[in-house]
């Protein structure tokens, strides 16, 4: 009885909630240890998309807005670059007709923005910067993303040349990876 007590934990552990390996799970409390004192924000979109403020999930209300989180989404895959008013639009509608594409947008992020408000969370406050025309995920904000963290593993383990070093870091990719990007 006892043993299948310690196999049940051992599994949960290691493969946490939906599916995704105790490893991020680690990845994500020790990310948000480290910042501790300024609230810190991790954001998954390995496996699926969640966001979380000092390790505590957020934005629960995103599972209701189907745009609202493609627009966040989509300014975290571009996040290096400002998205102009008219690439967001035709990126969120396309070919859906809408009677006014610029003000839907402006209702999306008036939506998200409520959102922020109504879970008081002053860290996200000013998480899209928006400047004449344009829109942008905030580079300033304190803030880990699984796929750039990913990412930035990845480079390391092309210019490690120890094997032994090599192999470590490419088990650390792996425990990271929490499944496809954005299912």
């Amino acid at each position: 009885m006892q043993a299948d007590n310690a196999v049940a934990l051992a599994g949960r552990r290691a493969v946490g909630r939906n599916g995704r390996n105790g490893a991020a799970r680690r990845w994500r409390r020790k990310v948000s240890a480290f910042h501790m004192g300024n609230p810190h924000i991790v954001i998954t979109m390995l496996g699926g998309f969640q966001i979380e403020v000092d390790g505590r999930p957020v934005l629960a209300a995103l599972a209701q807005s189907r745009k609202v989180t493609l627009l966040l989404q989509y300014l975290l895959l571009e996040r290096d670059r400002r998205i102009s008013h008219k690439e967001l639009t035709d990126s969120l509608w396309g070919a859906e007709s809408t009677g006014n594409p610029d003000m839907a947008l402006r209702a999306i992020l008036h939506r998200f923005r409520g959102m922020i408000d109504q879970e008081n969370l002053r860290a996200l406050q000013n998480c899209i910067v928006t400047n004449r025309g344009s829109y942008q995920w905030n580079g300033a904000l304190d803030c880990d993303v699984d796929i750039y963290a990913l990412q930035k593993l990845l480079e390391q383990g092309r210019t490690v040349l120890d094997d032994e070093q090599k192999a470590a870091v490419f088990e650390r990719v792996l425990a990271l990876y929490g499944g496809k990007l954005l299912p």
